[in-house]
């Protein structure tokens, strides 16, 4: 199981690199990176299965995801738009709100488990949603948000709907750990303004052509 998990945590990256290419119109690229990770996968599969037997296909993911990003990364950088990456609020903050978040559910856990299957759904269930500001908490204390972006993403919770009430509990858990955080601007996004200025730009262009 753990392999696993550790396995999933690498597929946000590869999925946050292809919504860029979707937001930018490159489609065709997402199916282009889904044929070389399936190709790849099996291909790995294929030549370490008979050797490794099941540890081969819990390591496969460990390439084939790296690959995916790395290649998505490249190609949004090429096609897209100049990539950026900021090491401390992509890797270093959510490493550690990841390990307090851990620490905290497997204290907690521990005093609820029994044993029995009761009690591993319920703590299933907490884990999966109810624990998820908790983290929010946890990455605004290990400075993963600046003033800036953490402005952007309240306005972001409020065009929620139903879930709304959920956004904004994970907004303002966000918000407590960065107003407790020693780090908070520590590491700020410093394409904030042009992003900003661009998305001005594009709203205009957007009504004009609306008016007209």
């Amino acid at each position: 199981v753990v392999p696993s998990l550790l396995a999933g945590t690498l597929s946000f990256a590869s999925w946050n690199a292809e919504c860029v290419l979707y937001g930018a119109g490159k489609t065709r690229l997402t199916t282009v990176l889904a044929l070389v990770e399936l190709f790849l996968g099996v291909g790995l599969s294929l030549l370490l299965i008979d050797r490794f037997q099941v540890y081969a296909l819990l390591a496969v993911p460990f390439i084939t995801r790296p690959v995916h990003f790395l290649l998505a990364y490249y190609l949004n950088h090429r096609y897209s738009f100049p990539q950026r990456f900021y090491l401390w609020q992509s890797l270093a903050a959510p490493a550690l709100a990841a390990l307090g978040h851990y620490a905290v559910l497997r204290v907690v856990t521990g005093w609820i488990w029994q044993q029995d299957e009761l009690t591993s759904i319920l703590i299933l269930v907490v884990a999966l949603i109810p624990s998820f500001p908790l983290y929010a908490f946890l990455y605004g204390l290990a400075g993963g948000w600046d003033t800036n972006t953490l402005e952007v993403f309240d306005r972001g919770t409020r065009l929620a709907s139903f879930m709304r009430p959920f956004t904004r509990l994970f907004y303002h858990a966000t918000a407590l750990g960065a107003r407790l955080s020693p780090l908070h601007n520590r590491f700020p996004f410093t394409i904030h303004a042009a992003a900003m200025a661009e998305a001005e730009s594009l709203t205009k262009e957007r009504v004009s052509l609306i008016v007209k």
